[in-house]
């Protein structure tokens, strides 16, 4: 005597149910929303690090244009945030080279003393009344950019 048997086979393909799919949604929604602070925290650090990049670049270009003119260029602050890259003979600016807002995007950031004037000689060498010392400004947080007395300009202090 045979007994019919019926078996149940399991549907052979493979997936996930919507509740599984919906469980792993709010969990990665949790997950990103815990790191989303320090995301936008690292960004700001990245806008300040690139403020204080951009005025170490324009201090070394103006040395080097200062060198290639035979003339003095200066950096000029111009506001707490603005400068300006300039040739001049002394207190008379010749032409401008650029203007920059150190800025971007954030509000928070400012460059000290705003009255600061770096000025490189024809041979690239810092004038004697010139500032020896920026500061880039962000909320609680200092970097200082230096320039010795023969030109060289550096990151942190000197």
């Amino acid at each position: 005597m045979t007994t019919a048997t019926t078996v149940r086979r399991r549907d052979s393909r493979g997936g996930f149910t919507l509740t599984e799919l919906l469980i792993v949604l709010i969990l990665a929604a949790i997950i990103s929303s815990m790191a989303l602070p320090r995301f936008f925290g690292f960004i700001r650090h990245l806008n300040a690090r690139s403020a204080t990049s951009q005025v170490v670049g324009d201090l070394t270009m103006a040395r080097t244009q200062a060198v290639r003119e035979g003339r003095s260029v200066s950096v000029r602050m111009t506001g707490p945030s603005t400068y300006q890259v300039t040739v001049d003979n002394g207190a008379a600016v010749l032409r401008t080279i650029k203007t920059v807002d150190v800025r971007g995007g954030q509000r928070d950031i400012s460059v000290s003393p705003t009255t600061a004037r770096v000025t490189f000689n024809s041979r690239g060498m810092l004038t004697a009344a010139s500032a020896q010392q920026l500061l880039v400004n962000r909320t609680g947080k200092v970097d200082t950019v230096s320039i010795s007395a023969v030109g060289r300009v550096y990151r942190g202090g000197n």
